[in-house]
Formats: structure tokens, C-alpha cells, sequence
């Protein structure tokens, strides 16, 4: 029953949970680390999200990540292949699922570990986010080199009309008759 489980989870979790005061920058890879060689998890419950840091610092130690799908975080985490996400409108014993997932099943928490530590190789490294934002400038320079080749292509039809148009109005006006055909 549903008092049954929140009694169980209530007497389970002090046992495995732990509150930190504050930890220095420096210190939560080693953190992230002992979370994930004590087969833990990190857990995010954010209503709202950009592309939080924690997430990708926990995974590039190996922690696995329990998270809202909110923001960013989905284009971090593939669910069920490198952390798992959840809905924030379902209920606390969701969350409580997914996270004894991984704490009950370290081959589990090993896989998802790994697969979130070749998911920062392959996407979040320096040299990768480098690599992204120099395609990206190279794609909008060459967008904008685009953009003002059509715009000069533009303007000299425009400027082309409006010279046929002004050599009609000079000719017209030096025909002087209102009548004048062109």
C-alpha cells in the first residue's frame, strides 16, 4: 500500500542519502565520483532548466543523473541510455523508481555511467564545443556572405529599374507633353 511505501522509503532513505553543507567548485569531481563508485546518482529536480552544468560535470565522473525533463536537460540526457528523466507533474514515487533503478542494479548504473562519459566525449569536450562554435561562425559569415551576395544582386536590379524608370521620366519630361509615349 501506498503508507506501507512511504513508510519503507522514509526509513530508507537517511541511510542513503546524504546532506552536504556547501562544497568548494574544486571538490565536486571528487564528489560526483564517490556518488558514482558508491553506486549513486545525481538528481535534479528543477522546474525549469537552461543547460545546467551539474548535469554534464556528474556525467563526465561517471555519475549518472536522475533529472527533469525540462530546458536542456533532454538534449543531455538520452532516457534510459546515459541518466533517466522524469515528468515533474508525476509523483514522488516515480522519482523513488528511478532512482532505486540504478541503485539496485550496478550493472545498470555502470552502463548509463558509461554511456553518459562517451556522451561528454563525443559532444561536451572543449575541443568538440570548439569544433562547434567555429562551424557555427563559419556557417552564419557564409550565410551572411550569401545574404549580401542576394542583397547586391537586389540592388542592382533595383537600382537598374529605377535608372530605366528615371531615363523615362527625363525623357518624358524633356518631351514635354503630357500626352508623351514612351
Amino acid at each position: 500500500s501506498v503508507d506501507e511505501r512511504s513508510l519503507t522509503i522514509r526509513d530508507w532513505l537517511p541511510e542513503r542519502i546524504k546532506i552536504l553543507d556547501h562544497v568548494v567548485p574544486s571538490k565536486m569531481p571528487d564528489l560526483y565520483s564517490q556518488v558514482a563508485n558508491s553506486g549513486g546518482c545525481l538528481l535534479s529536480t528543477s522546474y525549469s532548466e537552461g543547460f545546467p552544468m551539474c548535469i554534464l560535470e556528474a556525467m563526465a565522473c561517471g555519475c549518472p543523473a536522475v533529472a527533469a525533463s525540462v530546458g536542456g536537460i533532454p538534449e543531455m540526457i538520452d532516457s534510459g541510455s546515459n541518466g533517466l528523466l522524469f515528468d515533474r507533474r508525476v509523483g514522488v514515487d516515480m522519482v523513488v523508481d528511478l532512482i532505486c533503478s540504478i541503485t539496485t542494479n550496478r550493472d545498470y548504473q555502470r552502463t548509463l555511467s558509461e554511456n553518459g562519459i562517451r556522451r561528454i566525449r563525443e559532444r561536451h569536450t572543449a575541443e568538440v564545443m570548439i569544433d562547434g562554435y567555429l562551424a557555427l561562425y563559419d556557417e552564419v559569415l557564409n550565410a551572411k556572405k550569401r545574404t549580401a551576395r542576394r542583397y547586391n544582386r537586389l540592388y542592382r536590379r533595383l537600382v537598374s529599374k529605377f535608372l530605366g524608370c528615371r531615363n523615362a521620366v527625363l525623357k518624358w519630361a524633356r518631351c514635354g507633353k503630357t500626352t508623351c509615349r514612351l
